[in-house]
């Protein structure tokens, strides 16, 4: 049995077969199915563009002879989050069959197709990932969140079809733990022995109490939260705004980082020096430990995307 992508690729093979005389090609029909679709499985006559020479018009009666692209019960994803690919697709028809959905990773993704059809079909900007990674260094700002990208969306649905199209901006990270306070200051010395003329009059005195240790840093503040995403709707889809269910909420500003550890506490002061008949002091005891750092302040709430209609 072929892979996924061999036949993807023979598809297109045969689709620029077609081509004869100067007449369009006639749409072959590319399926994909799941779990997972890479994206080294979209062959490249799927991404190519339009002739340059071409009006809107003329444009619509070149992608009737595209390859139509149907994903059924799989995943696209466009790479991964903070490294993902920007991708424009052209094709006669798109479907998004048994629950299919392109994640963008907040890259932007363009669809131009006569027509979409979309059985519980989605295109996010995020999966799993909702928030940016937590700071593992102490003292330094959370990670932003990344954008929900820009979705341009250029065709028509079909009468029957709903499609989700979820653009929320990722959460920011928690700030790195601030840093640790500094040890506290050694204890005072005790005194020194004394002695009478034939005897101990007393022994070196015990050590002062170390101070207790510096209190730890704020933490570092949260990372700011991504922007929501834009989508862009192109011809008749505009129209069928009914049919879409769109969310292009900004992310969430991640929590500050926990205050950095207390210092550890001073060292005990050295016992009081011996004399002939008298011992020294022993020395004291170490300072409390200091105090947890206050924790850092959060980031910002990123800003809400927005629909743009036949732009």
């Amino acid at each position: 049995m072929p892979s996924l992508k061999c036949r993807a690729a023979a598809l297109a093979i045969v689709a620029s077969l077609l081509t004869a005389g100067g007449e369009p090609a006639l749409a072959v029909d590319i399926l994909l199915q799941g779990p997972e679709t890479r994206l080294s499985a979209i062959p490249t006559e799927v991404l190519q563009l339009p002739p340059s020479d071409l009006d809107q018009s003329q444009i619509g009666d070149w992608l009737k002879g595209r390859p139509a692209l149907i994903l059924d019960g799989t995943t696209l994803r466009l790479g991964r989050p903070g490294a993902a690919v920007s991708l424009a697709m052209q094709v006669s028809r798109l479907e998004l069959k048994n629950g299919s959905q392109i994640i963008t990773n907040g890259a932007d993704f363009q669809i131009s197709a006569v027509t979409i059809i979309s059985q519980g079909g989605a295109i996010k900007a995020f999966d799993t990932v909702v928030s940016a990674a937590p700071q593992q260094r102490n003292g330094v700002p959370g990670q932003p969140g990344l954008t929900g990208g820009r979705v341009v969306l250029a065709g028509a649905l079909s009468d029957t079809s709903r499609l989700t199209v979820l653009l929320d901006g990722q959460d920011g990270g928690q700030g790195g733990q601030g840093r640790p306070g500094q040890t506290g200051a050694a204890g005072p010395p005790g005194d020194h022995a004394a002695d009478h003329l034939f005897d101990c009059a007393h022994g070196g005195g015990a050590g002062g109490r170390g101070l207790q240790g510096q209190r730890g840093e704020q933490g570092a503040p949260g990372g700011n939260g991504g922007d929501g995403g834009i989508l862009v709707l192109k011809g008749r889809i505009a129209l069928q705004d009914d049919q879409i269910n769109v969310s292009y909420q900004p992310g969430a500003g991640g929590p500050g980082g926990l205050g950095g550890v207390g210092g550890p506490g001073g060292p005990g002061g050295p016992g009081g020096g011996g004399s002939t008949y008298c011992s020294g002091g022993p020395p004291g005891p170490s300072g409390p430990p200091g105090d947890f750092g206050p924790p850092g302040p959060p980031g910002s709430a990123g800003r809400p995307g927005r629909i743009i209609a036949n732009q």
